[in-house]
């Protein structure tokens, strides 16, 4: 029986490592069609497929719910018409046992690209965004524009990646008046949270020009960041984020740590909610989905993955709206379907 065991296992490995590179090829394709908008004589062909692949591996985590789910479901319908779910039932194992150690090769693929993403993969995108940002530096943008002040000086960025603060505006006035107005495709942060010019630093003043090149504005404990880059920052630096809430205690931040924490907890809770989807999706497999056919079992697995994130998205905003605990907005629709691909694979 551990044969068989271990072959579905790998199977179910593999078939979910093939879906995911689907996946994936699939979105680099048309993130590619999408970048050749915006190519120029600085931003070639060649450097947006550099910038799609550098940043493949991290995108990957957008699909691993799904991928993870489709690769668990096909093993199973695969170990089903082979006959080898009957051979293991007959043996003695439970329908719960079968499906949880499927389950464990989607889940452990899961976690090592959570691990890789945190360690390697988010610092590789980032990089290849703070490229990417060089080369397109003169094109105008619509991010959200975010301003700070400290003392006589008023900056403001558009997007921070690492410690560099991108398409920056100073303003600095005293009781004479405006003193200037400059540009700069971006800022570097050193360790004490000190805005100053670094080499990549390029200057175009708008008004005036009596910038000392040796200046620095200090930023407050709290850097706030556009919620799309909210997405971009490691597990660490969301428990930093975290951490800051209790520090600055402003009520008119309380949206900005809603979502901080609502990614925090997606992304720690990810290998939950997938291990959730696959015990509760498992469970038809023995019932109404025993003959299905492939097409079938890809529908319903995509719809599944996709109609759970909807699920979880809702009760996540909720949990904002109405300033209620967002871990519990996370879990309750994994807890919920686990508790019932449980029941119905006990009554299997």
């Amino acid at each position: 029986m551990k044969i068989f065991l271990a072959y579905i296992l790998k199977r179910s490995f593999m078939l979910t490592m093939a879906v995911l590179f689907f996946f994936l090829l699939l979105d680099s394709v048309f993130s590619i069609i999408s970048e050749l908008e915006d190519v120029t004589e600085a931003y070639t062909f060649i450097e947006i497929l550099k910038y799609i692949l550098s940043s493949a591996p991290s995108r990957s985590i957008e699909f691993i719910e799904g991928a993870c789910l489709l690769g668990f479901m096909l093993s199973l319908m695969f170990a089903q018409k082979e006959g080898n779910l009957n051979v293991l039932r007959s043996s003695g194992i439970s329908p719960l046992k079968i499906t949880t150690i499927n389950a464990l090769a989607p889940l452990l693929l899961s976690v090592i690209l959570l691990f890789l993403n945190e360690m390697y993969f988010l610092d590789l995108k980032n990089n290849a965004y703070i490229d990417k940002s060089n080369l397109k530096s003169n094109q105008a943008t619509t991010n959200e524009v975010i301003w700070y002040e400290d003392n006589n000086n008023f900056l403001s960025f558009e997007e921070k990646v690492n410690d560099i603060l991108f398409n920056t505006t100073i303003i600095n006035v005293d009781e004479s008046g405006l003193n200037y107005i400059l540009k700069a495709n971006q800022l570097s942060i050193n360790e004490k949270n000190e805005v100053f010019i670094s080499d990549s630093s390029r200057i175009n003043y708008i008004y005036g020009s009596n910038l000392d090149t040796n200046f620095s504005i200090k930023l407050p404990s709290l850097i706030k960041i556009s919620y799309k880059d909210i997405q971009n920052l490691t597990l660490v630096e969301l428990v930093e984020y975290k951490n800051l809430e209790r520090i600055t205690a402003n009520k008119k931040d309380d949206l900005f740590f809603s979502h901080i924490s609502k990614n925090l907890y997606e992304k720690f809770f990810m290998p939950f909610s997938i291990l959730a989807l696959c015990i509760f999706f498992g469970s038809f497999v023995y019932g109404s989905l025993r003959n299905s056919t492939s097409s079938y079992i890809i529908v319903t697995s995509v719809a599944g993955a996709f109609v759970y994130n909807l699920i979880q998205d809702f009760t996540m905003s909720y949990s904002i709206s109405y300033n209620l605990v967002q871990i519990y907005g996370v879990l309750l629709p994994g807890f919920i379907i686990f508790i019932a691909g449980i029941v119905r694979l006990n009554k299997t």
